[in-house]
């Protein structure tokens, strides 16, 4: 299971990447255009409780799932 995650392009990016490593969860692809990255969830999670979780972060714009994107 993956999902993207966009975030605003400042130190705010570095919150989301610090949640990432928090989360025991893997960046998989970096978007430099949009400023996002696609996400691996981790083992034990479902894809509505990553997406709850990076929700919660300062900066993140919006989180998509295959591709639909879900604005906050």
């Amino acid at each position: 299971l993956h999902i993207e995650a966009h975030s605003f392009p400042t130190r705010r990016s570095s919150d989301l990447m610090k949640a990432i490593k928090t989360s025991a969860c893997t960046v998989l692809y970096k978007y430099k255009e949009s400023n996002g990255v696609a996400i691996k969830v981790r083992e034990g999670w479902d894809i509505d409780k990553a997406i709850a979780y990076f929700k919660g972060v300062k900066g993140v714009l919006s989180i998509g799932v295959n591709g639909i994107m879900q604005p906050e």
